[in-house]
């Protein structure tokens, strides 16, 4: 999974792969402070 091109976001294997970079980022942000 790490040829994607988002080898920094493989290891969380998000869905955001589609968005824009400012919206995925925040979802990212979201998930992480979910997880903690």
């Amino acid at each position: 999974p790490s040829n994607n091109g988002n080898t920094s976001l493989t290891t969380v294997n998000t869905p955001y792969g589609t968005l824009p970079p400012a919206q995925r980022l925040k979802k990212f942000q979201e998930q992480i402070m979910v997880l903690i």
